[in-house]
């Protein structure tokens, strides 16, 4: 999961410089599919607790 300082990162890129998904993963050097990802949700990545597992 990428920091929430980066998700802004993305969203600014593409809407206020206009860069396509392949120039941004190329200037923050991650992949397509992450950018792709996180500029289809409209909220910033939040931390998820896991629950733990319990094996019988």
């Amino acid at each position: 999961m990428i920091e929430m300082a980066q998700f802004h990162n993305i969203k600014f890129l593409k809407d206020v410089e206009g860069l396509s998904q392949r120039q941004i993963a190329t200037k923050l050097r991650i992949s397509q599919n992450t950018v792709s990802k996180y500029l289809k949700k409209n909220t910033a990545p939040t931390i998820v607790l896991r629950k733990k597992l319990v094996r019988n």
